[in-house]
């Protein structure tokens, strides 16, 4: 045919785990298809149905671990007056490094009201999803904010908000308690929460939170706080502690995360705007670090700056250092730190050692990139980006090279990513990449926070 074919997904010259569910495509092209995948030395062949091919998944897992490291070459080819025309092959490149077998996400309506939205798990070796819990059980209230330390699923926290279930969901090896995190010292209950590696401390924000809506703008929103700090929840005694340096009346501190000796904690910080509202390109967050004493569960003095915000020029969000400790991907934009709703949000990523910063150019797009997170072998990381349609925010995944490099990014497989991409109507939020199976009954966490909970201490 002398030229590729029109594919969707995009899956052409991506970089893949050694585990991951077949890359099940369709070819955008009239007529019949038939395609040949082929390894080192084996071949599949198959014939696509409705332009949509549907790679069988146990031929496909003998095949990723038969070239583990080596490439899988794709030829599609076209039935044209009982001939088979060849388009030029592409390949996929099958890493040698496995990918955490499985993705928790929040899926919501893009206008993100709180109606039918819950947190799920998908298994990636296949297309299992499960709910780990949904809003319907506690009337339709809004869940958020998931995390787990170091990629473990045996540990997690969420959040709820609205009615007699407001509360922090904290599950440990498949059992619920319900916290209340809110004390009369702090501004809110905890939010944007990030586990230290060791799973005792809880780094989180307290936030004043605001959305507002455009009426003539290319942006559909803007979310923001008018006042914010930063604390850290001891689990084993129920306390929460700040100081000066992530708690400062004059700034606004917000998206903590440890590194991952445990012994840092990066932080964004703001001046405080005047009449913030009218004023919002001028909230810009810079990005800081400062010591962690694990053994005392205390927060240092001395601040230490990584981007500045006022040189620049810019803002900066949600840092996340990779698990070996090597580097720090963030989010940066012109201004405000809520990273989905700004179209100019890229991914950059900062090199703890030399503390060079560079834009990851190989997965940014025109529209906006935001959440992220890290495998634990620091081989691959998932964002959200709202680059397919500007509306539905959908997780990617991009390999990692030894030398700090990303490869070309590939949307979440699906058994049929046509007719799924097309007919969903659900945002993926805050992708998170896990072990293994988060193993909790829903029920459980419903009756647990429809109950009193525990009330969580200010220490001075």
């Amino acid at each position: 045919m002398g030229r590729q074919p029109l594919i969707y997904p995009d899956y052409i010259g991506v970089t893949i785990p050694c585990n991951i569910a077949p890359m099940n495509f369709s070819v955008i092209e009239e007529g019949e298809f038939a395609l040949i995948i082929k390894g080192k030395n084996e071949e599949i062949h198959l014939l696509a149905r409705h332009m949509d091919f549907n790679i069988p998944p146990k031929r496909w897992r003998e095949i990723l671990q038969n070239n583990r490291g080596g490439n899988l070459q794709f030829t599609i080819l076209q039935l044209n007056e009982k001939k088979w025309l060849a388009y030029d092959s592409f390949t996929m490149h099958v890493a040698a490094e496995p990918i955490d077998s499985h993705l928790v996400y929040r899926m919501i309506f893009p206008a993100e009201q709180w109606h039918k939205m819950g947190i799920y798990q998908r298994d990636l070796t296949s297309f299992e999803q499960e709910p780990i819990y949904e809003n319907h059980l506690t009337y339709y209230n809004c869940v958020n904010c998931h995390t787990f330390p170091a990629n473990n699923p045996n540990k997690m926290i969420f959040h709820m908000r609205e009615k007699e279930s407001n509360g922090t969901a904290l599950i440990e090896d498949g059992k619920v308690r319900k916290i209340n995190t809110k004390t009369e010292q702090t501004i809110s209950n905890l939010v944007y929460p990030y586990w230290h590696p060791e799973g005792r401390y809880v780094v989180a924000s307290t936030n004043s939170t605001h959305k507002s809506y455009y009426y003539n703008s290319h942006l559909r929103g803007e979310v923001y706080d008018t006042a914010s700090d930063v604390v850290v929840w001891d689990t084993e005694r129920g306390v929460i502690v700040d100081n000066e340096s992530i708690a400062s009346p004059s700034h606004m501190e917000t998206f903590p995360t440890f590194s991952p000796d445990g012994r840092k904690l990066y932080y964004c910080v703001a001046d405080n705007v005047n009449d913030l509202v009218h004023n919002i390109e001028k909230l810009r967050y810079s990005l800081l670090a400062v010591d962690f004493d694990p053994i005392k569960g205390s927060v240092g003095d001395k601040v230490d700056t990584l981007y500045d915000a006022r040189v620049d020029g810019r803002s900066i969000s949600m840092p996340r250092p990779s698990p070996d400790g090597r580097h720090l991907v963030v989010n940066i934009m012109k201004y405000g730190n809520f990273s989905t709703y700004h179209s100019d949000s890229d991914l950059y990523i900062l090199d703890l050692e030399t503390k060079e910063l560079r834009a990851i150019d190989t997965i940014n797009s025109n529209e906006s990139e935001g959440y992220h997170s890290w495998s634990s072998n620091s081989r691959w990381m998932v964002f959200s980006s709202r680059r397919e349609d500007r509306l539905f925010t959908q997780p990617y995944f991009t390999y990692v090279d030894n030398e700090g490099y990303f490869h070309k990014p590939f949307v979440l497989p699906q058994r049929n990513p046509r007719k799924f991409y097309r007919d969903n109507l659900s945002a993926f939020n805050l992708p998170e990449l896990v072990m293994d199976k988060v193993e909790v009954k829903p029920r459980d966490i419903a009756n647990k926070m429809m109950s009193e909970g525990e009330n969580l201490i200010y220490a001075d």
